[in-house]
Formats: C-alpha cells, structure tokens, sequence
C-alpha cells in the first residue's frame, strides 16, 4: 500500500486469485467515526492491470509508474487521479524497478538478481535524459536519498548481500559493514541517517538477493 495527499488516498497492490495478475486499486481513505459501530468503506477505482511499479512522488501528489505496452516498458508520472499524464519512460528491456527518490529526480534500477549484473540509471523531470549512477554490480538494489546526495546500495559478497553507500557526485563508495538488502531499509528526511532491518544471520550458501 502508498499513501498520498496526507494520508487521503491510498493505492493497493495485491495478486487477482490467478496468482499472476497484479492489480492496482485507488481509493479515498474514509475519515475515521469515533464510536461507530461499522468499518467506513473505501471507495475507489483500479488502474490498469500489471504495473510493474509505482512511486509516490516526495510531496504525496503525483504518482510514477511503469507498465507494459506492446514490446515496451514505458513509465509514466500523473496526478493521483490519473490526469496530467505525462510519459517520463521508455525501454525495450522489460525488466526494472523505479523510484521517484527527489521532487524533480527518478532512479531506474534493474530488477535484482544474484545471477547477473545490475545497472541504476537517474532520470531529471526537468532536463531529461538518463545518466549512469552504478553499475555493472552482481545483485545490485538500490535506494537513493531525499537530497539525491546519496544512493544505498547492496550488492553480492562473500558474506552475503553487502550494504554500501554511493555518493552520487564523487561515486565514491563507502561500505557500512552490515549485511542487508537496500529494500530493507528507509532513509531519514534529513538524507543523513538510514534505519535498517539486519537480519542476526544469513546463509552464505544463498544467492542474494533471489
């Protein structure tokens, strides 16, 4: 589940009893009823069947998303009701996840796996164009900052999936020594601290993140 307008909509993601099908429901969360007797219902309308992803944008306003048309991924930003769409995305290669990470900033990350190499690219709303941020990085996920300053990282090692942090101006690399998944994690609004979940033990007979 997102959350966008303070709180106001929400949008769903979850499986059609298919198993395969991923819906995308929108709806107006209901104000709360002190006393009531009832749950209040939510209202609302699903999207188009199979977005891969959707982001809220940083001030809970705008959606991105990505979906299949044809033999293409394209990704699109909108206002939560769907109006103003404008296509900010376009790839021949099927496989990515998104992140709407600054107010004018996406990242385009390919879809994780241990068995291949990873790439992140960073899209600006207003200047375009894609530009390199990491890769090639064996099992490669990733999470940028509020500021755009940063990117976490986690990639394969000898002891599991590894934690880094990227600077984005200097591309240097700055390990944290923990042993976790980049997903696992949520930035602070200040673009300085990262909480994380680490787990107390990880198999090194695995292969991360798959």
């Amino acid at each position: 589940a997102f959350f966008g307008n303070n709180g106001k909509i929400v949008f769903m993601r979850y499986l059609k009893s298919d198993n395969e099908t991923i819906q995308t429901f929108t709806g107006t969360v209901p104000e709360p009823v002190v006393g009531g007797d009832t749950l209040p219902q939510l209202t609302g309308t699903l999207m188009p069947d199979n977005i891969e992803s959707l982001n809220i944008s940083p001030d809970g306003n705008q959606i991105l998303y990505l979906i299949h048309s044809g033999a293409n991924l394209l990704g699109f930003t909108s206002d939560l009701d769907g109006k103003n769409q404008k296509k900010v995305f376009s790839s021949a290669f099927l496989g990515w996840l998104s992140q709407w990470a600054t107010p004018t900033d996406l990242l385009f990350t390919v879809k994780p796996t241990g068995y291949g190499d990873g790439f992140a690219y960073r899209s600006n709303l207003l200047k375009g164009g894609f530009t390199k941020v990491v890769g090639p990085v064996m099992g490669l996920t990733t999470m940028m900052s509020p500021d755009g300053k940063y990117v976490l990282i986690s990639h394969n090692s000898s002891n599991g999936p590894s934690l880094g942090i990227l600077a984005s101006d200097s591309k240097k690399l700055s390990d944290t020594g923990l042993n976790s998944i980049s997903d696992k994690c949520a930035w602070a609004s200040d673009s300085t601290t990262v909480y994380c979940a680490i787990p107390a033990g990880i198999p090194r007979d695995g292969v991360y993140p798959d």
